[in-house]
């Protein structure tokens, strides 16, 4: 006993730091933030924003990033502000905030880390790392960044990680935004048998592992270890199920969440199935928050709770989300009429994010062409997945829209981007009074337009438009993308959903869709990309005449 008290009055006068794996212990949470104190060969010392000072191994391929900007370990100085990924006991990945940069917060500033839990135009509600559910609010200078590049904020999702910058410790307007990358995004959904707990390393070993794809189960491998976070969310039912109480469920089938973490599968979330599974797609005629209960457009009643995993836009959500009228994919735990949803997956989806985007596609005639503005007759306007016709001879009625330097144009006849100079000067409209339009053969040319507002970010013109009324809404993930030597680009898309005007809902479809991607105009953050740029498991909002795509737009 002498002993261990001389050992301890020892460290004390060394001034060492005694560190306990508690419940905010870095290894348990898998992720530090603080301060770098210093950095060695093959290891680094931080300081966490309490105090507490751990030295960290640093992994064999470990990702190291200045303001998102990949660096060398020589890049990084005694004092930046550092957050960093662990796994197991190594950083596989560090990232540090230089004061060089626009958008930089003083360290006296206060930056908050949490997840969108609700958008209405400039509030935003913010549920914190610490449980806390906060309101802040943007303003039109905010900074938002994702990927390390500027994007717009309307590119936010309900479900998003996010890191708020304040340049005032006492404001709730936040500066700068940086929304977590596409890594927050719900890799997949697994059904399985849990047939192993490791709880000194977070891991479950499962086996006859199932995925849910294009409407059905389908066998994905037979057995599998996936880690899973010290706060990662284990439910049966409604009833929350502590980490050191799973291995007794060892046995039952889990539902779980995954995320793509570096490389590997992650547990977000994990519900054990009491009785048997049921599936239903279908619209939600009805929710009653205060029992904590939906009903089905076929009449099923089912009950839901935090054990729930609910889903939208690939990203996990609450279930204050889930609105009547929403077209749902179903899992559902129980017998006869006593039915918990295990999983919700929202299908609805649109051009815009939120309320705050205000992204439009136009399809019509090119009247009139200005060196700054379009104007359109006889157009079409995409609404809540439907065309709606603006027929007109008035020149009043017709819809003005404008670009710029900025705007991507592409003339699909000759397959080419062409400047905005080309395209004022061109001949793709013409004055109705000349006398020498017959001679000429010249006419009117049609054009999409995806607009924020009435500014034009991408615009596709050709000489004539298809019929818009043989074409359909679908949405879905990028499975395959390959260019054949004889239809050209075409793409395999899986888990797809068709917008159904008759029925009103979205219908999910029971295999992959081959697409033809020739004539598509492909946009991804208010740019044209080409086919090849499109990744796997990208998610897609669809303008297609069956085969042949007509707008693909990345989600």
């Amino acid at each position: 006993m002498k002993k261990t008290i001389s050992i301890i009055m020892i460290l004390l006068i060394l001034g060492v730091t005694i560190s306990y794996g508690g419940v905010n212990d870095p290894y348990r949470n898998g992720y530090i933030e603080g301060y770098l104190k210093k950095i060695y060969d093959n290891k680094v010392k931080i300081e966490e924003y309490d105090g507490t000072i751990h030295e960290i191994e640093l992994a064999r391929n470990v990702v190291l990033k200045i303001d998102d900007i990949l660096v060398k370990p020589k890049a990084l100085r005694e004092g930046m502000e550092v957050y960093g990924d662990i796994k197991g006991k190594r950083l596989i990945s560090l990232e540090a905030y230089s004061t060089e940069k626009l958008g930089y917060i003083s360290p006296q500033s206060k930056t908050l880390r949490g997840v969108v839990k609700k958008v209405d135009r400039d509030t935003l509600s913010i549920k914190l790392i610490t449980g806390e559910e906060k309101i802040f609010f943007t303003s039109p200078i905010i900074i938002v960044n994702k990927n390390g590049e500027n994007v717009s904020l309307d590119t936010l999702y309900i479900g998003d990680e996010v890191k708020l910058y304040f340049d005032e410790y006492d404001t709730n307007i936040i500066s700068r935004m940086e929304i977590r990358n596409n890594s927050v995004k719900v890799k997949d959904i697994y059904k399985a048998k849990l047939v192993r707990v490791d709880e000194i390393e977070n891991k479950i070993t499962l086996e006859n592992i199932y995925n849910f794809t294009d409407g059905k189960w389908n066998e994905l491998k037979a057995m599998a270890t996936i880690e899973y976070d010290y706060d990662t969310p284990i439910y049966l039912k409604a009833q929350s199920i502590g980490k050191d109480k799973l291995k007794y469920f060892v046995g039952k089938t889990a539902y779980l969440a995954v995320e793509d973490f570096f490389g590997q599968d992650k547990v977000k979330k994990l519900v054990l199935q009491e009785k048997y599974g049921r599936v239903y797609s279908d619209k939600i005629r009805k929710i009653n928050y205060f029992s904590d209960s939906l009903e089905l457009r076929n009449n099923k009643n089912l009950f839901l709770s935090e054990g729930t995993i609910i889903l939208k836009d690939g990203r996990l959500v609450e279930k204050s989300i889930i609105d009547d009228e929403n077209d749902a994919l179903i899992i559902a735990d129980g017998y006869k009429n006593s039915l918990h949803a295990s999983i919700i997956n929202i299908y609805n989806t649109s051009i815009n994010n939120s309320n705050i985007g205000q992204k439009h596609i136009y399809a019509g005639r090119m009247n009139r062409i200005f060196d700054d503005s379009v104007y359109l007759n006889d157009f079409y306007i995409l609404k809540n997945n439907e065309w709606y016709s603006f027929r007109t001879k008035d020149e009043d009625d017709e819809k003005r829209l404008y670009y710029d330097e900025d705007t991507k144009i592409y003339n699909l006849e000759k397959k080419e981007i062409i400047s905005p100079k080309e395209f004022f000067q061109g001949n793709f409209s013409v004055d109705e009074d000349d006398d020498e339009i017959d001679k000429k053969k010249l006419k009117d040319w049609y054009s999409y337009f995806y607009t924020d507002g009435d500014r034009i970010s991408v615009a596709y013109i050709m000489k004539d438009l298809d019929s818009l009324g043989k074409e359909r809404i679908t949405t879905g993930q990028v499975g395959k993308v390959e260019d054949s030597s004889s239809t050209g680009w075409t793409l395999t898309l899986m888990n797809s959903k068709d917008w159904s005007d008759h029925k009103e809902k979205w219908i999910m479809k029971n295999s992959t869709i081959n697409m033809n991607l020739e004539k598509a105009m492909i946009v991804k953050n208010d740019e044209i990309i080409t086919p090849d740029e499109l990744i796997v498991n990208d998610s897609l909002y669809i303008i297609r005449d069956d085969y042949d795509g007509k707008i693909v737009i990345v989600k």
